[in-house]
């Protein structure tokens, strides 16, 4: 009877055993679930048990399963494979699943590249698996590799960010025709810049000018700059029909010329010439070039369009000096000087100060320097503005002064960038009589205006 009852007892204990470690990895996975830090999950692997290969495999799916991404799960496989070493080759486990694989990949990606491709080489199909490997051949330079298996992953998982990121790699391989391809029949902007990239490259210009033309408004300006960055003749591509906004990118892309871009420029100035922007491009654009006089003439229409832009007011003044027509430029500057004068007011003159010392005349610019700031005595900015213009005009004693005043007392009762201040005045008299200048400083009372300007900026 006993002996009859031996395999039975056997059988349950067995059933028993196998019943207890399918609860134990029921646990596991359940806890692994239920961690809400890496940490907590790093813990419930070190308490866990892996008695089999069976085991280890629960737990690595379990790990899948869970919420873990990026270096979280890569250091989570890493700990459960430590634990689980010697119980099987993990890699050719039925557990061995790409969110897996691919995060002992990357983990491996730096110290054992090898390695990460044959955890990779062993995992199931999967585009995230091929990405990943993609990525390593990549890293090892093993670039021909990396982009066939790149396009390989599209057959599983055609995602178009990666579509267009083949096709530029293939592009930038030399094979301007096998990206098209790729892009051919393919929607998202992305494929867009890449479709558009590689018919220029290929210098179809006339359908290149048709993207543009039936492209949405918002891609225009990065189609163009796609499309000359991989032009190997970019003036074929300088008609292109499009507005203002994709002319002004296109002008700004690299591998254009000034010329081109100038030519560019014109053109969106014609199709719009109430922005202010694009006369200014067009100016700097010009004076690149070599064609100062048309630059003033464009800056002179953005200074029209933006009267109280400083840049295209004294950017003129600054050309004719530097092509010899002093005469033209002080005129510019006495007509600032004569509107601030009438107006009193202490930003005009200050431009007019900037603007005499751009047409040569330092003297100029220091007398409308110190005009501005008997306007406004304690702003801290027109008072280092005038010792400028005063260190400028080798007039150093008053600029020393200037200073000296503005470290000790301040702009209007404040700091002001004191590091700054002390910097420019051991500059100009030197370590040793800086306490000097300081000690004969007496500070005036504070400007009641600006006083009750602070005040009420303070509230």
């Amino acid at each position: 009877m006993i002996r009859l009852l031996i395999p039975l007892l056997v059988a349950g204990c067995s059933a028993k055993r196998d019943a207890e470690r399918r609860q134990s990895n029921d646990v596991l996975a359940k806890a692994l679930q239920e961690s809400k830090t890496p940490l907590r999950a790093s813990q419930t692997i070190a308490k866990a048990e892996f008695p089999s290969c069976a085991s280890l495999e629960q737990g690595l799916v379990a790990l899948e399963d869970g919420r873990w991404r990026g270096s979280a799960m890569r250091g989570l496989v890493e700990e459960m494979l430590q634990r689980g070493q010697g119980l099987c080759d993990a890699t050719k486990t039925a557990a061995w699943r790409p969110g897996v694989a691919t995060s002992l990949a990357r983990s491996l990606m730096e110290e054992d590249a090898a390695r990460a491709v044959a955890a990779l080489t062993e995992a199931p199909r999967a585009a995230v698996v091929l990405q990943r490997r993609a990525e390593l051949y990549f890293a090892m330079g093993r670039d021909a590799e990396g982009r066939e298996v790149l396009i390989d992953s599209l057959v599983l998982d055609d995602d178009s960010e990666v579509r267009a990121l083949a096709a530029r790699l293939i592009r930038l391989s030399g094979d301007p025709k096998r990206a098209f391809s790729l892009c051919q029949g393919h929607e998202g902007d992305a494929i867009a810049l890449e479709r558009v990239a590689a018919l220029s490259a290929l210098g179809r210009t006339d359908e290149v000018h048709r993207e543009l033309a039936n492209a949405a408004i918002h891609t225009r300006p990065e189609l163009a700059v796609a499309a000359i960055g991989a032009s190997k003749n970019v003036e074929e591509l300088v008609e292109l029909p499009a507005g203002p906004e994709v002319l002004l990118a296109a002008a700004r892309a690299e591998g254009i010329s000034s010329s081109t871009a100038a030519r560019l420029l014109r053109r969106a100035t014609e199709l719009d010439g109430q922005d202010a922007d694009l006369w200014i491009a067009l100016a700097e654009a010009e004076e690149l070039a070599g064609e100062p006089r048309a630059a003033i003439a464009a800056w002179d229409r953005a200074a029209a369009l933006a009267p109280g832009a400083q840049r295209p007011v004294l950017a003129p003044i600054r050309l004719l000096s530097s092509m010899g027509d002093d005469a033209k430029a002080v005129f510019r500057a006495q007509k600032l000087s004569v509107d601030a004068r009438s107006t009193k007011n202490a930003e005009a003159l200050h431009l007019a100060s900037l603007a005499f010392r751009y047409a040569g005349d330092r003297p100029g610019a220091v007398t409308h320097a110190e005009e501005a700031l008997a306007l406004r005595p304690g702003e801290g900015r027109l008072q280092s503005e005038l010792a400028h213009r005063l260190d400028e005009a080798n007039r150093i004693p008053e600029a020393a002064k200037v200073l000296s005043k503005l470290l000790v007392c301040g702009s209007r009762g404040r700091p002001w960038h004191r590091h700054e201040v002390a910097a420019r005045l051991v500059a100009l008299v030197g370590a040793d009589a800086v306490a000097t200048e300081i000690a004969a400083v007496a500070c005036d009372v504070v400007d009641p205006e600006g006083l009750r300007s602070q005040l009420a900026e303070g509230r």
